[in-house]
């Protein structure tokens, strides 16, 4: 599950089809900047961390459904106030502790809707062939470096189509359908992009997602686990997390993997054993170091087996 941030933009579109198709290809690339960051929670995915775990939700690229087959898009438009006015309700994205990226994600968006409400044309080569896969594949690279296939031919990375919707608020900074902050939005838009691209440290500290991933590769650090080799780790986890839910359902009174005693004594069985040499030949296979072998089987609770 994810925390979902649920936004509402007003606007004077009446062409909900130009709204879509205006707002698509912004909001599947946004989450460099403003993602949550997390793991990928779908089962087969194994070890791997996202920009926005809030993707994994995402089943296509319109939908008027809000939970279930939710989309990146979500078509529900909405009357409100009598000035012609609408509701846009987006529910793309995780919700966010950095102030930096709440107020960025309000404002980028905001801005991108008013180029829609002025009648403008979509910014060059961004419509994304398949937008939710683009989204996936731009989310599961932390160094922006993926590509994705646009309409008219070739390939863009998440960060070249926020340039280009920037390009476009810029452009329109005067009409009067831009908000009166639109030149401070360009401002943040702007020198958070030029971080992502110079990979300046500075992003760890004012994007979530970046944020996260810094702490969690420290983490994998102080375990022994090089951050690279987590995904070579994905099959031995997940059987380690399988034995470990065997166990708790057969000692539900047993408490933590720690316990004095009692964790020596698991140890010591038959099957306990079994186990340790099965992930030891699967880490083998995969070449991850020893050391680093030993203190997951130290850490992880599979040793409190009771066999059946």
């Amino acid at each position: 599950a994810t925390w979902a941030c649920h936004e509402s933009i007003s606007h004077r579109v009446d062409d909900q089809n130009a709204l879509a198709r205006m707002l698509i290809p912004m909001l599947a690339t946004r989450h460099i900047v403003t993602g949550a960051g997390g793991f990928d929670v779908r089962p087969a995915a194994g070890i791997k961390f996202l920009t926005s775990p809030r993707v994994c939700f995402l089943e296509t690229p319109r939908s008027p459904h809000s939970t279930q087959q939710r989309g990146i898009f979500h078509d529900k438009p909405e009357s409100i106030g009598n000035r012609n006015l609408r509701r846009l309700h987006l529910l793309s994205e995780c919700s966010l502790y950095s102030q930096w990226a709440i107020w960025l994600r309000a404002g980028a968006v905001a801005c991108v809707t008013a180029l829609a409400e002025a009648g403008c044309p979509l910014p060059d080569r961004v419509e994304l062939v398949d937008p939710v896969a683009a989204m996936r594949t731009f989310a599961a690279d932390p160094a922006l470096r993926a590509t994705a296939a646009v309409v008219g031919g070739g390939t863009r990375t998440a960060l070249d189509i926020q340039y280009a919707y920037l390009g476009a608020v810029e452009r329109y900074a005067d009409h009067r359908a831009m908000p009166a902050w639109v030149e401070q939005v360009c401002a943040r838009w702007r020198k958070t992009l030029d971080y992502l691209q110079a990979r300046r440290p500075l992003v760890e500290k004012r994007l979530d997602w970046a944020i996260k991933l810094r702490c969690f590769q420290a983490m994998a650090d102080r375990r022994g686990l090089p951050w690279e080799t987590l995904p070579r780790w994905a099959e031995i986890f997940a059987l380690l997390d399988r034995w470990g839910r065997r166990s708790i359902g057969r000692n539900p009174g047993a408490g933590g993997p720690c316990e004095a005693g009692w964790l020596s004594a698991c140890k010591a069985t038959a099957e306990g054993m079994r186990r340790r040499d099965r992930v030891r030949r699967l880490a083998a296979a995969r070449d991850l170091d020893e050391e680093a072998v030993d203190a997951v089987l130290h850490l992880h609770p599979f040793h409190t087996v009771s066999v059946a």
